[in-house]
């Protein structure tokens, strides 16, 4: 039985740009507005019968780097909590995306502001960032045909692959695996992206940590706001902690 004790990546080099990126009008995630609160996000699945599920508590979110891979730690989560993020595990469901199921839907919104006081409130938070993860066995043919799909609706995409490895302790050995990742972007108008992404290695299909399925659509120039809220969160702590300074000498 093999044993992973530890897994990471390095050296993704970029080997090929296949085409040249067309410009969409303004590309949309399930047609919801960008910006538009979760409170709305959630209102526009009434109709599905599949549970969307807001977090109970704030999270940390992601940087709107949007490379379409949500596995990938280089999309930068933000120091603070700075939004709510929801979602719904549809494995199993008979809930569909151009044909294919998936394994996961998610919706990133940060916190609103307020004159620079964060707005925690559900009703005001914004949409910046979503995703599908789909779960099919065949990903290179699910590729292959979405990115076809995909550029009917937003024209001849960009295309690119970026390859390099993980190494994993097997058996007390260390292993090197060549990881490869293809990528598929389209542009829209006011900073909007979709960015279709599969990536396979020499590691088993049952590896979902280096073979995966993902479509991220998203607000390219979001991250400004982000980091707005995550400042205004930081001041917040600070003025929190000042008041905490008293002349109390317990425990000392």
């Amino acid at each position: 039985m093999k044993k992973m004790l530890c897994m990471f990546l390095i050296s993704f080099v970029k080997i090929g740009i296949l085409s040249t990126p067309a410009f969409a009008d303004e590309i949309l995630f399930r047609g919801i507005p960008w910006y538009a609160s979760m409170t709305d996000v959630k209102a526009s699945f009434s109709d599905d019968s599949i549970i969307v599920a807001e977090t109970d508590e704030a999270l940390q979110v992601y940087y709107s780097k949007i490379d379409g891979n949500m596995h990938n730690a280089s999309l930068g989560m933000t120091r603070y909590p700075a939004g709510w993020v929801a979602y719904s595990y549809l494995e199993g469901q008979d809930f569909k995306v151009a044909g294919y199921g998936l394994s996961d839907m998610t919706f990133y919104c940060c916190y609103g502001l307020d004159e620079n006081r964060v707005n925690r409130k559900s009703d005001n938070s914004r949409l910046y960032l979503a995703s599908y993860t789909f779960g099919v066995v065949d990903k290179r043919g699910a590729f292959e045909d979405l990115k076809a799909k995909l550029s009917s609706i937003y024209g001849e995409g960009k295309e690119s692959s970026e390859s390099g490895f993980s190494y994993i302790i097997e058996e007390a050995d260390l292993k090197e695996n060549e990881i490869t990742e293809y990528r598929a972007e389209w542009n829209g108008d006011n900073n909007t992206a979709a960015v279709l992404v599969f990536s396979e290695s020499e590691l088993s299909n049952d590896d979902l940590f280096h073979h995966y399925l993902v479509l991220t659509y998203g607000k390219t120039d979001s991250d400004t706001m982000v980091q707005s809220v995550c400042d205004a969160v930081e001041a917040e702590c600070v003025a929190q902690e000042n008041q905490s300074r008293t002349n109390s000498t317990y425990g000392l």
